[in-house]
């Protein structure tokens, strides 16, 4: 997982009255658990214990993801039973 972007661009002209738009978008998603090495090294200057915090935050994290795929995936299997049956 790494930092990922998206980027929407847009330019609109109208020769009638001089009307334009221009529209411009960026989102930046950090989809990692843990902060960037130097980020830890930086909170660990602050608090020696909070590196720990934040493995034992992210190992949670990551626990309840993969429940929570589990659950999707539940309900897509019986879904795609109910929808075989139907159709046998």
């Amino acid at each position: 997982m790494a930092k990922q972007s998206y980027s929407i661009k847009g330019t609109n002209i109208s020769n009638g009255d001089a009307v334009g738009n221009h529209i411009e978008q960026t989102v930046s998603v950090d989809d990692n658990i843990l902060p960037a090495p130097q980020e830890l090294a930086e909170y660990k200057n602050i608090d020696p214990k909070i590196v720990d915090f934040l493995i034992k935050s992210s190992e949670r994290e990551q626990l309840h993801r993969h429940k929570q795929d589990e659950k999707k995936l539940k309900i897509l299997s019986y879904n795609e039973h109910k929808v075989g049956n139907m159709n046998w």
